[in-house]
């Protein structure tokens, strides 16, 4: 096995939700001393996760295998860069010739690939959420500072007539997950809600337990469908105990983090 040193991308697909495990064990793991992880990019598309590693190939080759063995994981593809020297001039154009045969002296034509652009529906973004300790608040006031955009509880007696949600392109909604279900106030309210074109993204806070976030994505998913509507496949969660001083600093800086990056998109 060589132990050449070098750099490899892997493009990583992991189950929704597990975003921050995954961060984590990939950061953490101290197991392969002669390799590193240089950049973790979250991206939004076919892969969730773009990783930089650098280090001798056997150690990266190590660490990869590791990394396909993670429950989470469903998918990996690696990317071996390559060294290619880009032309300092450009080929003089030829003569127009009748012939359709190409001399085997002639220069090869440069292709120029233009860079992907970046589309985001989060432009005219804004927040929804219900709560009932709090903790959903928090994190939800947190994303529209980030994002500099307008939020709203979502209550008993919310005024529908209020808010007209075809004026934003990005709804981000919030929940607690309460004995695996979201907040029955706010599903009332988007079984009600009239839509128009935007995307939809969920963040939840749970109590304790870890349990109940793939139920609860599923129940609001189901409801938006009915609309004509879905939520988008990468969602936050984190711990909701206040007592406990959850969400922390941490969770807040991950809340901030996903909702910049979920609306973004390739085209």
């Amino acid at each position: 096995m060589s132990r050449e040193y070098g750099s490899v991308y892997i493009l990583v697909t992991i189950q929704p939700g597990k975003e921050q495990d995954f961060a984590y064990e990939i950061r953490s793991d101290e197991e392969f001393p002669d390799s590193k992880v240089e950049k973790m990019v979250f991206v939004h598309g076919t892969f969730d996760f773009l990783v930089e590693l650098t280090g001798n190939s056997y150690e990266m080759d190590r660490r990869i295998l590791k990394m396909r063995k993670l429950s989470y994981v469903q998918s990996t593809e690696t990317l071996i860069p390559f060294k290619w020297e880009i032309p300092r001039e450009l080929p003089k154009p030829s003569q127009p010739s009748t012939s359709f045969i190409t001399s085997p002296a002639s220069k090869p034509a440069i292709l120029q690939v233009p860079e992907p652009e970046l589309k985001t529906y989060c432009e005219h973004p804004i927040v929804l959420y219900s709560t009932k300790s709090g903790n959903t608040k928090k994190v939800a006031e947190e994303i529209s500072n980030e994002l500099s955009c307008p939020i709203r509880e979502i209550t008993k007696d919310f005024d529908y007539s209020t808010l007209n949600l075809t004026d934003y392109d990005m709804v981000f909604i919030g929940t607690g997950i309460y004995r695996n279900l979201p907040n029955e106030i706010l599903t009332s309210f988007l079984r009600s809600a009239e839509f128009g074109n935007q995307q939809f993204a969920l963040f939840m806070t749970w109590l304790r337990l870890r349990t109940g976030d793939k139920d609860v994505f599923s129940k609001i998913d189901e409801i938006l469908k009915i609309k004509g509507k879905k939520l988008l496949g990468s969602y936050f969660e984190c711990r909701g105990d206040y007592p406990s001083g959850y969400p922390d600093v941490r969770d807040f800086e991950n809340a901030k983090k996903w909702a910049s990056n979920v609306g973004k998109k390739e085209i």
